[in-house]
């Protein structure tokens, strides 16, 4: 996995991303590496998603982060990242995407919005999160697209 300081990094500097620390970075990419991708250039990273499967729900796999570089904008490498994560054997029997998503954050609800679209699958809107539970304050909701067919994801991950 590309340098965990690289990830912390741009992951601070999306404006919109709540941030993490070095430490849960770590962690995510360690023990979620079959369900975590980096997009590197250079040396340099340029985006980064991670996941995993739900434990009781293993035909879901929920996205706890996606992030592209400001450099990387444009080239649809935040789909990409996530079909990649979706076509790996530890996916292989997930049916479903789940993520939340702030309500003012744009740039995630297109990104969802497209891939449901490349899915050929139904993106649904769940029940916000309780604003009092969440560390931002703000308003996030659960959104959840599927169910789509595997064939769908291998067909994207071959023209990825």
């Amino acid at each position: 996995m590309a340098d965990n300081d690289q990830i912390w990094s741009l992951t601070r500097s999306m404006p919109l991303l709540e941030e993490h620390s070095p430490r849960s970075i770590r962690l995510q990419a360690t023990h979620f590496a079959g369900t975590s991708a980096v997009a590197e250039r250079g040396g340099e990273v340029l985006g980064w998603a991670t996941g995993y499967v739900l434990p009781e729900q293993t035909d879901t796999l929920f996205l706890w982060q996606v992030c592209v570089s400001d450099d990387a904008q444009g080239d649809h490498l935040g789909s990409r990242l996530v079909v990649d994560v979706l076509s790996r054997p530890a996916c292989d029997r997930v049916t479903t995407l789940q993520c939340t998503i702030r309500h003012d954050d744009e740039p995630s609800w297109d990104l969802f919005t497209s891939i449901a679209r490349r899915l050929k699958a139904q993106m649904r809107q769940i029940e916000p999160f309780d604003r009092r539970q969440q560390s931002s304050g703000l308003t996030e909701y659960s959104v959840s697209i599927g169910p789509f067919d595997r064939r769908i994801i291998l067909e994207l991950a071959g023209s990825a």
